[in-house]
């Protein structure tokens, strides 16, 4: 990062090429592949269970959902790490921002929860306080993950740190809610294309095509949105340290 860099949707765009490294695409491909191999876990269990005890699918739901998430968590964080890396030009492998982000785990899992509960209560009193709570706290991640500080210095440090970028920071992710929507649809549909002219249309083979599509699309808007989120969280801050005290 140069003293000079101002935080702008353009600029995160442009420095995109360079945070998405070999490294990224490793993490995409570990969580994609897992998460396609639960789901074909899972599936395989509800289908081979003919007689399934009382609560036993609830409770395997919940055991490939912990799983799911906590590895979705791990690579989160990884990905944040290997953003922030590649920014300070020293990019590292992915084996090593996965280890890395093995201490930011626990408060991970704190700060999302946390997040959570207040988004749901924003969300349920009205959609507007829903949206500002997800502009105001969405760099409460990155400073988890890169600063290393806690749950609530995190908070507030993404508070502070959004004053005067909101506007831009939910106009950001507004274009990436929208982009990642139309890869998803897009994706979709040509599969679906593909399955009838295959004749493979309502089958298993469109559930386990699905199941994959799903997969590897869920975990590469999270291994970008986690580059992204590490590329504002500096662009803000060094556009904050060459501002005028």
């Amino acid at each position: 990062m140069h003293s000079g860099d101002k935080f702008t949707i353009g600029r995160v765009f442009s420095l995109l090429p360079k945070v998405l490294g070999q490294e990224s695409i490793s993490l995409w491909q570990y969580l994609g592949s897992l998460a396609a191999i639960l789901g074909f876990l899972r599936i395989a269990l509800e289908q081979g269970t003919r007689v399934p005890s009382p609560g036993s699918g609830h409770l395997t739901a919940l055991a490939f959902s912990v799983i799911s998430g906590a590895a979705s968590g791990l690579v989160h964080c990884a990905a944040i790490q290997a953003a922030d890396m590649r920014l300070n030009g020293t990019p590292v492998q992915a084996s090593a921002a996965l280890h890395a982000s093995f201490s930011r785990f626990w408060p991970y899992v704190g700060l999302s929860v946390l997040l959570s509960l207040v988004l749901f209560v924003g969300f349920l009193a009205l959609v507007i306080p829903g949206i500002f709570v997800l502009v105001v706290f969405s760099l409460a991640l990155p400073a988890l993950v890169i600063r290393r500080t806690g749950v609530f210095d995190s908070l507030r440090a993404s508070w502070t740190m959004t004053k005067g970028h909101r506007l831009e920071i939910l106009g950001f992710w507004l274009v990436f809610g929208l982009a990642s929507g139309l890869l998803f649809t897009a994706v979709f549909l040509l599969a679906i294309v593909v399955l009838y002219l295959t004749g493979l249309a309502g089958g298993f083979g469109q559930t386990l095509l699905a199941l994959i599509i799903d997969a590897f699309l869920s975990s590469l808007v999270l291994v970008v949105g986690g580059a992204v989120s590490a590329t504002m969280f500096r662009l803000i801050e060094v556009d904050a340290a060459a501002a005028p005290a």
